[in-house]
């Protein structure tokens, strides 16, 4: 379908949902179905967003524009559903109705609606104002250069499979294998790359192979899987499949101690880094957990950092990087920790940065996690491009919190809205 039917089309579905919401719901799923599906839906805020203990007409607009965005991307009832070529009344009404009671990958939305309401002449049935006009908006986000193509997402609120509570750090292994730091669930969530669910391993507590709010994760070269459980103030070590291998540190600021270690990354000989976020510090262990170097301060000259959140190793060998929060800057060592460079300062302009939160790094060009967007660098602090911005729709962002990077060019980002995107970057 090509660009200006797939508007015409999307035009005409929303005026059907509304018309269809107007008169109750009842020509979609049925009255009761139809709002319990809506109320059901209220932790990925597609229903009562905020908890009044009805659903508005706001948020009735909004939920018909979130699942009409999955339904331009194909994940719900096709459109064409008779496959004749056309698209029917009936086929548009299955599809809406399909988006609404459940399609898997409807992402969460934000408290604040994204479409906005008129008032026609004609009454809706459930309150004294009229039935609202929805706003058409883009469904993706599309960035100034080929990198950053949106591709697919994955997830929502809840703790079931594929389901996230506050997912921070991501990893890709060598076979395309996708982790998550799924911190407010206390494990780590593996993925296809295509954002298939494989496995999970963790649990809340402090033995070994538990999790208090993991916020990092790193695999290496033999699939070792790296996790920095950050309100235990340690890293353990796990297996591929997540059978508890090692764990070291404990809370403190001497050598192999840790105050809220955040950000872990693995150089090519299997040593691990790891920001050690609140005692203002780099450390560097060997891949079995013996303390081999640390390096900074608190402060903000060179070397120096406020709270260190993010690190990544390019897979060249020509560096590590560290996103320095507070300070608004990406940072740059040798392996041993000596000082290369530095770039970025507080802003909303190319190369500046809110409160830079993760980064990741691969064959020269670095990504950097910035807020509600991504911005794109060649290893020497060159600017190269940017995408997205604040949103709850495919290619936006509430805060963008991890990000990571395979070896074919396909960039995954963690954010608040409880998913994972993948994006393209060839």
């Amino acid at each position: 379908m090509n660009h200006c039917k797939r508007l015409m089309v999307r035009s005409g579905v929303r005026l059907l949902s509304i018309l269809l919401f107007s008169a109750g719901l009842e020509l979609l799923v049925g009255p009761a179905p139809a709002m319990s599906a809506i109320r059901n839906a209220a932790p990925t805020c597609v229903g009562d967003c905020d908890h009044s203990g009805s659903v508005t007409i706001d948020e009735i607009v909004t939920g018909v524009n979130i699942a009409l965005d999955e339904l331009a991307l194909g994940r719900c009832a096709a459109l064409d559903c008779n496959e004749t070529g056309e698209v029917t009344v009936d086929c548009l009404v299955s599809a809406v109705a399909a988006a609404l009671n459940g399609c898997p990958s409807i992402p969460p939305s934000s408290p604040t609606p994204t479409a906005t309401a008129t008032a026609p002449n004609t009454a809706a049935p459930t309150s004294s104002t009229a039935a609202p006009t929805a706003t058409v908006t883009p469904t993706v986000a599309i960035p100034p250069s080929d990198c950053g193509t949106f591709l697919t997402l994955w997830g929502r609120i809840g703790s079931g499979d594929s389901e996230f509570h506050d997912p921070a750090g991501i990893a890709v292994d060598g076979t395309g294998t996708v982790f998550v730091a799924d911190s407010g669930n206390n494990r780590i969530q593996e993925f296809s790359n295509d954002g298939t669910f494989l496995t999970e391993f963790g649990s809340p507590g402090n033995g070994d192979g538990e999790l208090d709010t993991p916020r990092g994760v790193a695999v290496d070269r033999d699939g070792n899987v790296f996790v920095a459980d950050t309100n235990n103030n340690r890293i353990e070590k796990f297996t591929h499949a997540g059978t508890f291998l090692a764990k070291w540190g404990s809370a403190g600021n001497g050598d192999g101690q840790f105050s809220g270690p955040t950000g872990v990354a693995v150089d090519r000989d299997g040593n691990l880094f790891v920001a050690d976020r609140f005692n203002n510090r780099m450390q560097k262990f060997t891949n079995d957990g013996v303390f081999l170097i640390k390096w900074g301060n608190a402060g903000d000259g060179d070397g120096d950092f406020s709270n260190p959140i993010g690190v990544a190793v390019d897979s060249d060998g020509g560096g590590v990087f560290v996103a320095d929060h507070f300070n608004d800057r990406i940072q740059k060592f040798t392996l041993t920790g000596a000082f290369l460079d530095k770039w970025g300062h507080p802003g909303t302009g190319e190369g500046e940065f809110s409160d830079v939160e993760s980064i990741a790094a691969i064959d020269g060009d670095v990504f950097v996690a910035d807020t509600d967007r991504i911005q794109e660098f060649k290893n020497n602090g060159d600017f190269i491009t940017t995408w997205g911005d604040l949103g709850n729709r495919a290619g936006q962002f509430n805060s963008a919190i991890g990000v990571a990077a395979d070896a074919d060019g396909n960039i995954f980002v963690t954010d608040e809205n409880q998913r994972v995107q993948k994006f393209v970057c060839p």
